[in-house]
């Protein structure tokens, strides 16, 4: 639905502008044929005043360098793990990131690349060799066109090799409330469910679960369950509220829904209206919508009660999902409009759960229409009550205790399942 939806020129503008954005990239997608598109797209966002920071990886230079110096061996591992001997360091990590600073500087003038004093870090495990891990970055302005690479320097002055996962950790607990959004560059666009397509929405409450193999739809393993491990990791952070994976770069700054797979912090979403720029949304939900058949068209009034009322799901200034709750007579609210941009993941369950709290604060009753199965199954989670087709309930006694609309709804046209609550009576003492 908002997947190809693309952003409005302003309300791309006012998502944002000004904004910072952490980007990785690992070293096979910064090979001579690719990295000048890279170059090409970062450009573009400065162009339109979005803050770039770039952390770089470099394994396939690093291999290319190795070779290069004469070694026909492959580099060393440990447990899985690179080792980064004194020779691997110096034949291999050193050259690759030299290489690479300079094509980004040809291609990037006004990126400032860091250099490896100002990324301070401290020894792993000696078995690794000279693997750093990364506890301090100096010198790092957010307002301009940034860089860290995969070279740090200890106390003593030692060049130390650098996870890009490890950098982003220490950048997200040091920078990470100037930080807006962390996308992650991948071959595959994203999670790939058993199906083979790219999952749109994870959160970090299930990353558990498919790590251990136990969800029913997303399966991962090797190199992508170690990065979903990290991912999970990197939103412990309070500062990091989503993170993106995706091939796509513009697609996931321009489209509404991103191009590949949004993790996101459930303690991050947040309840409240539309935006200015996201009265679009609603117009491009609402007519995609109508157009499939699942929502009834409504008259220009009726579409100003939605609008009046609605409650829009986000994290950050992703959309995830809204709902309008109309006030109806005989003290009841309407639970109109109800759509999920990201269908089963939970998300109706949370706009329903919303809709409950606000109407038992406000004592209020609450009905809803339907003909979606997943609308249906998120309210009977929530413990509405189905009373069936709205068109027996109109021949029944029951309709007398409901909004007058209900008994004059055309249901020769359209005949929803009618769901009910009531809110929970609170015991006198």
């Amino acid at each position: 639905m908002l997947q190809s939806f693309p952003l409005s020129g302003n309300a791309y503008k006012e998502l944002y502008e000004g904004k910072t954005i952490l980007l990785k990239v690992g070293g096979e997608l910064l090979t001579p044929d690719q990295l000048p598109e890279l170059a090409r797209n970062i450009q573009e966002l400065t162009a339109d005043d979005i803050h770039v920071l770039l952390v770089f990886g470099g394994g396939v230079q690093i291999d290319e360098m190795w070779k290069r110096h004469g070694h026909t061996e492959p580099r060393p591992k440990l447990d899985g793990l690179g080792v980064t001997t004194s020779e691997v360091l110096n034949d291999g990590v050193l050259h690759a990131y030299k290489s690479l600073r300079q094509q980004f500087r040809t291609l990037l003038p006004t990126m400032n690349i860091l250099d490896p004093e100002d990324v301070h870090c401290t020894r792993k495990d000696p078995k690794y060799g000279f693997v750093g891990d990364v506890e301090a970055v100096d010198r790092l302005n957010l307002q301009s066109l940034s860089a860290v690479g995969f070279v740090g320097m200890d106390g003593e002055g030692q060049h130390l090799n650098l996870n890009g996962d490890d950098v982003i950790r220490t950048l997200a607990s040091q920078y990470g409330r100037d930080i807006n959004e962390i996308i992650f560059l991948t071959f595959v666009g994203g999670v790939l469910d058993v199906d083979g397509q790219i999952v749109p929405l994870i959160l970090r409450q299930d990353i558990d679960r498919i790590l251990a193999g136990e969800h029913p739809r997303i399966k991962v393993n090797g190199g992508m369950a170690k990065k979903v491990a990290e991912t999970g990791l990197m939103l412990e952070h309070d500062s990091i509220s989503k993170i993106a994976y995706t091939n796509d770069l513009p697609g996931e700054i321009t489209q509404w829904r991103g191009s590949g797979t949004l993790f996101v912090d459930e303690r991050q979403l947040l309840f409240n209206g539309f935006g200015p720029a996201e009265e679009e949304i609603f117009e491009a939900v609402y007519a995609d919508m109508v157009a499939k058949g699942i929502w009834r068209p409504r008259s220009e009034g009726e579409l100003q009660e939605l609008r009046d009322h609605r409650r829009l799901l986000r994290v950050t200034n992703s959309p995830l999902g809204g709902y309008s709750s109309i006030p109806r007579d005989k003290g009841y609210n309407e639970i109109a409009a109800l759509w999920s941009g990201y269908v089963g993941n939970g998300l109706g369950k949370r706009l329903v759960a919303d809709a409950q709290e606000r109407a038992q604060r406000d004592r209020r009753k609450l009905f809803a229409l339907t003909t979606q199965d997943d609308a249906r199954r998120a309210f009977t989670k929530g413990g509405f009550t189905s009373h069936g087709p709205l068109s027996a309930v109109q021949f029944s006694d029951r309709i007398h205790s409901l909004p007058e609309q209900l008994s004059a709804y055309d249901t020769e046209r359209r005949d929803p399942e009618l769901f009910t609550w009531r809110p929970e009576q609170k015991s006198e003492k």
